[in-house]
């Protein structure tokens, strides 16, 4: 969607978007399955709000005995990822309560949410959070890529940019939601959602951000304020399910 015109995307729009997806996905995501899963292995994987099917798009040239599921609250956007993805689950869920039934007899080895728990109403993000984290098999892993508003132009530039933004994350509070929902502190991580040095621009802005970063940080050091690790406009959450088949019976 070209929420400027408040239309979907035109032709060369979405060629644009996909190429730039992609880059980001195979820099920020993919490596966090690939540590984990090795593309040999059969894996089963849940992914929220699917939108144009570019992460699908990766996983299936990645990994070729995939299991792949989408939620999604729009029917055409499962549609669209039907006909792109041969083989694809999917389920129109729209409440709480229908993410319950669905997943309540369901295991997945890894859950994935980019751009979509900051649209989850807010009364039900711990509801989204715990379920996600409770169909993991053991030693899987959950990721969501949101907002970060630490970066200090996020809250206007990229939250304020769509009306449909519900909740605001940092590292705190991303590290609160996972441990409030059953994820174990030791195996949470935070991390910065970076640029993939794909183009002039994106190696411009690589070696400028650390400039501007260090600069932020001095000044919440001069106010007595707490200094945070990830800056970056997006963040992502990445909680490991504990293992608990190599421990002893």
């Amino acid at each position: 969607m070209d929420y400027e015109k408040g239309a979907p995307y035109n032709q060369l729009q979405e060629k644009f978007v996909r190429k730039l997806k992609k880059a980001y996905h195979e820099k920020n995501i993919l490596p966090l399955l690939l540590q984990k899963f090795p593309q040999c292995r059969e894996i089963s994987i849940l992914e929220f709000g699917p939108g144009l099917g570019i992460l699908g798009d990766l996983l299936y040239e990645y990994y070729p005995h995939l299991n792949y599921t989408i939620l999604d609250i729009s029917p055409d956007i499962l549609n669209r990822n039907r006909t792109r993805h041969a083989g694809v689950q999917t389920a129109h869920i729209c409440s709480p309560e229908e993410l319950c039934r669905f997943l309540s007899d369901k295991k997945f080895d890894a859950v994935i949410a980019l751009d979509v728990w900051e649209h989850i109403p807010a009364a039900n993000l711990n509801v989204y959070t715990g379920e996600s984290l409770k169909c993991l098999n053991d030693g899987g892993i959950f990721i969501a890529q949101v907002p970060n508003w630490a970066c200090p132009f996020t809250p206007n530039i990229i939250f304020a940019g769509d009306i449909n933004h519900h909740n605001r994350f940092n590292e705190i509070s991303a590290r609160q939601l996972l441990i409030e929902n059953g994820a174990d502190s030791k195996n949470i991580k935070i991390l910065p959602y970076v640029f993939p040095i794909n183009n002039l621009l994106n190696f411009l802005r690589w070696l400028i951000r650390p400039v501007c970063l260090i600069f932020y940080k001095f000044t919440l050091f001069l106010l007595g304020l707490q200094i945070l690790k990830v800056c970056t406009p997006n963040l992502i959450m990445l909680a490991e399910k504990n293992d608990h088949s190599n421990r002893d019976t």
